[in-house]
């Protein structure tokens, strides 16, 4: 499993979540499970945001 602490992100721009979205290309593609935990503040809002 892979995950990932977004704890010390204050600001993800949309080159930040785009990353995570090729990441989730990835691992899904590879059968493996991930999850994003502890994220706060604006990076928590733009990922409640898209889903």
């Amino acid at each position: 499993m892979v995950q990932v602490d977004l704890y010390d992100v204050e600001y993800m721009d949309s080159s930040g979540l785009g990353m995570l979205l090729v990441m989730k290309k990835f691992l899904d593609g590879a059968g493996v499970a991930y999850e994003i935990v502890r994220s706060r503040g604006q990076t928590y809002d733009l990922l409640s945001m898209t889903h």
